[in-house]
C-alpha cells in the first residue's frame, strides 16, 4: 500500500502543477496584449512587466488552484481506472478508502494554504499591481491616452484625436466638463504633464465655451492662443490605502472595516460577502475534489482531454452557485451573509458525499 499511496501521490502532483502551469497560462491569456502593450509601446520596461506578470499570476491562484487540482485527480483516476487497476485493487480484496484517502489528504492541505493566501498575499498581490500600474500610468502621458477615444476624468471627459508617439505632443485636443457647470475647450494641439495628483494640459490655439447651469441664456466664447488647464487627478487612482478596493483589503483589514461600517448595513453586508467568500473558495478545494474523485473513477474514457473538460464544466457549475449567491447577498438581506455564501460549498459537498457513497457501494 505504500507504494501505491507514493504512486497516487506523485502522479496527483505532477497533474497538479501541469494543471497549473496550463490553466494560469489561458488565464494570463486575457491580459497578454496589455502587457505586451506595456513593455513595447508605453515604455514600462521588462523587469515591470514581469513584475506585474508575477502579481498577475498569484492574484489568480484563487481560481487556478482549485481547478489544478480538480484535473489531477480526474486524471490521476481516470487514468487508474482506464488501465483496470481499480478494479484489481478491489479484486485483490483492497477496500475502496484505501487509495481513495489520498487525495482528501492533498485536498486539506491546498484548501488551508489557499484561504491562508486569500486572507494575506492574494490581497497584497493585487495592491501591487495596481501600485506599479498606476506609478507607470503617471510616468508616460501617452499611456493615459488613446488615440480618437473618449477618457472620463472626474467630471471631466478628454478626447485626443492624434498623438505623437515620438514627442507625447496632443493634436485636437477637446476637453469637456459638464458638472457643475457646462464647458467645453477645443485646442488644435497641446501636451500634458501628469503629477502625483493632477494632470496640466498646456494647450494652444484653441476656445474656451462655458454655460453656467443656472444661466443658460450666458453663455461665454473666448479664443486663446495659449492656455493652461489643470484638472485633479481621478480619486480611484489615488494610491492610499483609504482607497484599496475591498479585494486589496487583507482578512485583517476587511474584519476592522466590518467593525467600522457595522451600522452600514449595506456597506457591512459588501465587506462580509468578501470576507467569507476568502474562506468559501478556500474550503472549495475540498468539496471539489469530493466531487471530482468519484467522477473520475467513474467517468474513466478519454484521459487528458476528458479531465479538463470535466474539470472546467464542475469550476463552472460552482462559480455560477458562487456567483449567484454573492448576488443573493445584496438583496435577501433578512438572511445572514454567511449563510448564503456558504451554499455553494454545501451543494458541491453533499453531491460529493452521494457520489462517494455510490462508488463505496460498488
Amino acid at each position: 500500500m505504500k507504494i501505491l499511496t507514493k504512486y497516487i501521490y506523485k502522479e496527483s502532483i505532477k497533474s497538479f502543477l501541469g494543471g497549473l502551469f496550463v490553466f494560469t497560462f489561458v488565464l494570463v491569456l486575457n491580459n497578454l496584449f496589455q502587457l505586451i502593450d506595456l513593455l513595447i509601446n508605453k515604455g514600462a520596461g521588462i523587469l515591470i512587466t514581469l513584475q506585474l506578470t508575477f502579481y498577475l499570476v498569484l492574484s489568480m491562484f484563487s481560481v487556478t488552484i482549485p481547478m489544478s487540482i480538480l484535473f489531477a485527480i480526474l486524471l490521476t483516476y481516470g487514468r487508474l481506472s482506464e488501465d483496470n487497476e481499480i478494479i484489481a485493487l478491489n479484486s485483490a480484496g483492497i477496500h475502496t478508502l484505501r487509495f481513495t484517502f489520498q487525495p482528501l489528504v492533498l485536498a486539506i492541505i491546498l484548501s488551508i494554504l489557499l484561504t491562508w493566501l486569500n486572507q494575506n498575499v492574494i490581497p497584497k498581490m493585487q495592491s501591487e499591481f495596481r501600485s506599479v500600474y498606476i506609478s507607470v500610468m503617471k510616468k508616460q502621458t501617452s499611456f493615459k491616452f488613446e488615440e480618437k477615444s473618449f477618457l472620463k476624468i472626474g467630471d471631466y471627459m478628454i478626447y485626443i484625436n492624434d498623438i505623437n508617439k515620438k514627442n507625447n505632443d496632443l493634436n485636437r485636443v477637446i476637453i469637456y466638463k459638464i458638472n457643475p457647470d457646462y464647458m467645453q475647450i477645443a485646442a488644435k494641439s497641446g501636451t500634458a504633464q501628469i503629477n502625483s495628483d493632477k494632470i496640466v494640459f498646456n494647450l494652444r490655439d484653441g476656445t474656451i465655451q462655458t454655460n453656467p447651469t443656472k444661466a443658460p441664456e450666458k453663455i461665454t466664447h473666448i479664443t486663446f492662443s495659449d492656455y493652461v488647464m489643470t484638472i485633479p487627478f481621478y480619486e480611484e487612482v489615488k494610491l492610499d490605502v483609504t482607497n484599496k478596493s475591498r479585494r486589496e483589503f487583507t482578512g485583517e483589514e476587511l474584519r476592522e472595516e466590518m467593525r467600522i461600517n457595522a451600522d452600514n448595513k449595506f456597506i457591512l453586508r459588501l465587506l462580509e460577502a468578501e470576507y467569507y467568500s476568502r474562506w468559501v473558495i478556500g474550503s472549495a478545494v475540498f468539496c471539489l475534489v469530493l466531487v471530482g474523485l468519484p467522477i473520475g473513477i467513474i467517468f474513466h474514457r478519454g484521459g487528458r482531454t476528458v479531465g479538463f473538460g470535466i474539470s472546467i464544466g464542475i469550476i463552472i457549475f460552482y462559480y455560477f452557485l458562487l456567483i449567484g449567491c454573492i448576488t443573493l447577498t445584496e438583496k435577501l438581506v433578512f438572511i445572514p451573509v454567511k449563510y448564503i455564501m456558504w451554499f455553494p460549498n454545501a451543494v458541491t459537498f453533499i453531491i460529493g458525499l452521494m457520489f462517494m457513497k455510490r462508488l463505496l457501494r460498488k
